[in-house]
C-alpha cells in the first residue's frame, strides 16, 4: 500500500479532517537525535496534493534539532505503527531516520 494511502487511512481512523477539509491536529512528535530520544508537543498540518500528502510539524525547532519540518509521502515512507502512531522513515541514504507522530486528543 502506498504511503499516501496509509496517511489517508490514519487521518480517517482518527477523524482528523475538519469540515473545511483541512487536517490540523495536536500531536506529540517523538524522534531520536543521535542516541537521545526527544518528545515535543506540536500542531501538525497535513496537506493533500494530487499525488502526495505533505505533513508539516509546526513546532519542530529546526534550529535546535536540525531536523526537517516537512515530510512528503513522495520522499519518505509513512507507516502506522499502531492506530495511535504514524512513523516516518527515510528512503535510500536515510533508511533508519525515524519520526513518530502520536495524536493527542
Amino acid at each position: 500500500m502506498s504511503s499516501k494511502k496509509l496517511v489517508e487511512e490514519f487521518v480517517s481512523f482518527h477523524n482528523l479532517r475538519k469540515e473545511d477539509n483541512s487536517i490540523i491536529f495536536n500531536a506529540e512528535v517523538i524522534f531520536y537525535k543521535g542516541d537521545e530520544l526527544h518528545k515535543l508537543p506540536s500542531r501538525i498540518q497535513i496537506i493533500t496534493l494530487p499525488k502526495a500528502m505533505v505533513l508539516y510539524i509546526d513546532e519542530f525547532f529546526n534550529e535546535v534539532y536540525q531536523q526537517s519540518e516537512v515530510y512528503s509521502t513522495e520522499n519518505f515512507y509513512f507507516h502506522p505503527k499502531d492506530p495511535a502512531i504514524l512513523e516516518i522513515r527515510g528512503y535510500g541514504s536515510q533508511p533508519d531516520f525515524l519520526v513518530c507522530i502520536l495524536v493527542v486528543k
